[in-house]
């Protein structure tokens, strides 16, 4: 019988690892890049536009730092 109290410092493998959320976070990101571009070159309307894709694009970025730290330690 294992002992549930054991302190190990194994590392979990890469199959445990799941990039999906990074992917995800990635593609988001670039969709919001480039959409915060084009809304900020047409003016009007599209700096409302600019503005939310660019905060979107922000909370992106915090992800992907967040994310890398967390793989950083592990």
């Amino acid at each position: 019988m294992t002992d549930p109290y054991t302190i190990t410092t194994d590392r979990p493998s890469d199959s445990e690892k799941t990039s999906t959320p990074r992917m995800a976070l990635w593609t988001v990101f670039i969709i919001c890049l480039a959409a915060n571009l084009a809304a900020n070159t047409i003016g009007g309307w599209g700096v409302l536009v600019g503005v939310v894709t660019g905060l979107v694009a922000l909370a992106c970025g915090a992800g992907l730092i967040v994310d890398h730290r967390n793989r950083r330690r592990l």
